[in-house]
């Protein structure tokens, strides 16, 4: 039984149940008979705690191995582990069976803890201040494997998770719909300043 008035922490490591490595460069886009067209995650669609599935690209790949190999499946936490700040997103239903590129990592966690959970915590700043702790780097920071596994992260009871999970998605929905809202905001103003100027 978890002490609820005590923070525990367990090494990333303790919640890995499987990893899954990303798709090099060079074995992208090959043109032959035999290859298959796959939907491509690359970092710029991940996102702060989700996969934005408007940034997927398309890539051609012969190595039906490479693609078996980095295929995420619904609930994979994926990393990006190079980059100005390391991102962390949930696969949902959306990216399922979606390859990832050479530059994240998809991690299948053990039911000890909830994937959004973990998201949540690595994407704000005392998340981050672990992770750049193990990441070389000043401006453009670069985490291995092994790093990441070192990294201490908080759990609760499988209850208080779920209260917490709960609030990640509805504050994620949230997050998103002002999102939708200031593009559209953005547009419209666009839309009458060109009007107006008659350009």
């Amino acid at each position: 039984m978890i002490d609820e008035t005590k923070i525990h922490y367990i090494f990333m490591e303790d919640c890995i149940k499987s990893v899954k490595r990303g798709i090099p460069t060079q074995r992208l886009n090959e043109e032959n008979e035999e290859s298959i067209e796959v939907p491509f995650i690359g970092v710029k669609a991940v996102q702060e705690g989700y996969v934005d599935t408007e940034n997927v690209d398309w890539v051609k790949i012969h190595d039906k191995d490479a693609i078996k190999k980095a295929t995420v499946n619904t609930g994979d936490l994926i990393l990006t582990l190079r980059g100005s700040y390391i991102k962390a997103a949930v696969a949902d239903n959306s990216v399922d069976g979606y390859a990832i590129s050479a530059n994240l990592i998809a991690l299948t966690l053990t039911k000890k803890i909830k994937p959004e959970i973990v998201a949540a915590y690595l994407n704000g700043p005392v998340g981050q201040r672990e992770l750049n702790k193990r990441a070389g780097g000043t401006v453009m920071f670069s985490l291995t494997l092994g790093s990441l596994k070192k990294v201490p992260i908080p759990v609760k009871s499988i209850e208080e998770q779920e209260v917490l999970l709960r609030f990640i998605k509805l504050s994620s929905e949230y997050r998103m719909n002002l999102v939708r809202e200031l593009e559209l905001w953005d547009n419209m103003r666009e839309s009458f300043i060109v009007k107006r100027l008659g350009i």
